[in-house]
C-alpha cells in the first residue's frame, strides 16, 4: 500500500511532499517527507495536507531519496493505492514505474462498486474519497498524511475482501454448474 502527498494535483507542474508505503500487515516500509526542488510554496495543498514549506525545508529531495524509494517499490509484487492513477502520475514523473510483472490495484474502484452511485455519463459507479470509504467502515484516522492514508487503504481493502468472501459464502448454494442451478 502506498500514498503520496503533493504540492498540487498535476504531476507535470507539482512535486511530491510525502511518500509512504506499508506492507500487507501495515508494517512501515517507507515514510519520507520530501523537499520540493522547484516549488517554494503550495498554499492550496497546504490547507489540505498541512505540510508547510518549513516542515520540508531540511528534508531530502526526491533525487536524494530515489534509490531508497525504488528499492521499496521494487520489492512489491503488487502496488496498491487509493486513486492509484493520481499517485502513479507523480511516480512516473520521477522515474518510478511498475515492472512488467507488477500488478496494480486501486481500492477506490473496488469501493465504488460497493458504495458509488451510478454515473450515467461515464457508465460506471462514482468514485468516493478515501475519507468517505474510511467513514463507511468506521475507520478513524488523520486524512491527508500519506502514512495514515496508506494504512487506511489497507484497512479498507481488507474489509472489502472480507465482505466479498462473506457474500460468496452466502451465495455459493445458488451458483450454477453448466447452466443449471444447484
Amino acid at each position: 500500500m502506498f500514498d503520496l502527498e503533493t504540492t498540487g494535483l498535476n504531476s507535470n507542474d507539482n512535486e511530491i511532499l510525502q511518500i509512504s508505503a506499508v506492507d500487507g500487515n501495515g508494517d512501515l516500509l517507507l515514510n519520507e517527507y520530501v523537499r520540493p526542488e522547484l516549488i517554494r510554496s503550495w498554499p492550496d495543498a497546504e490547507l489540505v495536507n498541512g505540510i508547510t514549506p518549513e516542515r520540508v525545508r531540511k528534508c531530502k529531495t526526491i533525487r536524494e531519496l530515489i534509490g531508497k524509494i525504488k528499492g521499496v517499490f521494487a520489492s512489491g509484487k503488487t502496488w496498491i493505492a487509493y486513486n492509484c492513477d493520481f499517485d502513479l502520475g507523480f511516480l512516473f514523473f520521477v522515474g518510478i514505474e511498475p515492472g512488467t510483472n507488477t500488478e496494480l490495484e486501486d481500492v477506490m474502484y473496488d469501493f465504488a462498486e460497493i458504495c458509488g452511485n451510478y454515473d450515467k455519463r461515464y457508465g460506471t459507479r462514482r468514485w468516493q474519497t478515501l475519507e468517505a470509504a474510511a467513514a463507511h467502515f468506521g475507520y478513524n484516522y488523520k486524512a491527508h498524511d500519506s502514512l495514515e492514508d496508506a494504512r487506511a487503504t489497507l484497512y479498507i481493502r481488507n474489509r472489502i475482501k472480507r465482505e466479498k468472501e462473506i457474500l460468496d459464502e452466502l451465495t455459493a448454494p445458488y451458483q450454477t454448474v453448466k447452466g443449471e442451478q444447484i
